[in-house]
């Protein structure tokens, strides 16, 4: 099974959410950059081809269930949260 940290699980949970890579990161408090270099990598990593077909493959997957331990307990669970409103 692919892993993903939590940070690429708020990453996508935000993409699934319809923002733009500007909006991303603001609300993880990372640069743009951040957020395109890890949008490639995980892109690269799940065998996508764009970003929206990782989101539909990280769906599909389960990696962005409602109810992630995870996410739940890491530093940035106050971002995954936001991620899913």
């Amino acid at each position: 099974m692919l892993r993903i940290t939590p940070r690429e699980r708020a990453v996508l949970q935000l993409i699934a959410n319809g923002n733009e890579t500007l909006e991303i990161a603001g609300r993880l408090g990372i640069s743009e950059h951040e957020v395109e270099a890890g949008l490639t990598n995980l892109v690269a990593v799940m065998g996508a081809r764009s970003r929206t077909e990782a989101v539909a493959l990280a769906l599909r997957r389960g990696l962005l269930a409602e109810e992630d331990e995870r996410c739940r307990t890491s530093s940035l669970a106050a971002s995954c949260r936001e991620a899913r409103s």
